[in-house]
């Protein structure tokens, strides 16, 4: 269908609401490729970006939990033989 025959079938109204549906179809493909993709794309880096730092805080966090274990073991030994040590005195 050529552009001439739309125009005399259709009328000058239902051409501008094609065009401006086109319009709005190229707008949105541009939003999508320039903006939106790249946005998820840094996004989902981020993301992965943060689950290694809490894998890293996770790791950490346990390491300080064995040292605290450790230490209160080590204090409760040194309490008792204070214990010991006074109970001789």
């Amino acid at each position: 269908m050529e552009i001439v025959t739309v125009l005399r079938e259709f009328g000058m109204p239902t051409v501008f609401l094609l065009c401006g549906g086109y319009a709005v179809w190229q707008g949105a493909q541009w939003v999508a490729t320039r903006v939106v993709i790249p946005l998820q794309d840094r996004h989902f880096a981020f993301l992965s970006h943060l689950q290694q730092h809490l894998d890293t805080m996770a790791q950490t966090q346990s390491q300080l939990v064995s040292d605290l274990r450790r230490l209160s073991e080590t204090v409760e030994m040194l309490e008792q033989r204070m214990a010991t040590w006074e109970s001789r005195r």
